[in-house]
């Protein structure tokens, strides 16, 4: 079945931002009191792929809650199952970005954690 051409561009979209939500963490300023920082493009793909009601997987008749448990488990799994690595040997790269992944929730959990929250405006 040919895909229409919105199709292929969301799902290019959600591809480059699970490529992003595994991008390296910056190393922060030293008078910083964290050691690492989120880069500024793995927080916009998280934001984009694990929070709110976001219509681009209804767009694609994927159900969002299902679609988000398994692209969390599956980057946030730190065993060498490789299901779809037909290879014995480890995948370095592979392993690397599940880390910085891993490395990345945990910033946006503590970023979010200690955010305050907006005031709401009183009329």
């Amino acid at each position: 079945m040919k895909s229409l051409p919105e199709e292929r561009l969301l799902s290019a979209v959600i591809a480059q931002a699970i490529e992003d939500v595994c991008l390296r963490p910056i190393k922060a300023p030293k008078e910083s009191k964290r050691s690492f920082l989120m880069d500024p493009d793995a927080r916009t793909a998280y934001k984009f792929l694990f929070t709110g009601n976001n219509l681009y997987l209804e767009l694609l008749n994927i159900d969002q809650e299902e679609f988000r448990k398994r692209l969390f488990s599956q980057l946030n799994d730190s065993s060498n199952n490789r299901p779809f690595d037909v290879s014995t040997r480890p995948n370095p790269v592979v392993d690397s970005r599940k880390r910085c992944f891993r490395t990345n929730h945990s910033l946006y959990e503590q970023h979010e954690k200690y955010q305050p929250m907006p005031m709401e405006e009183t009329t």
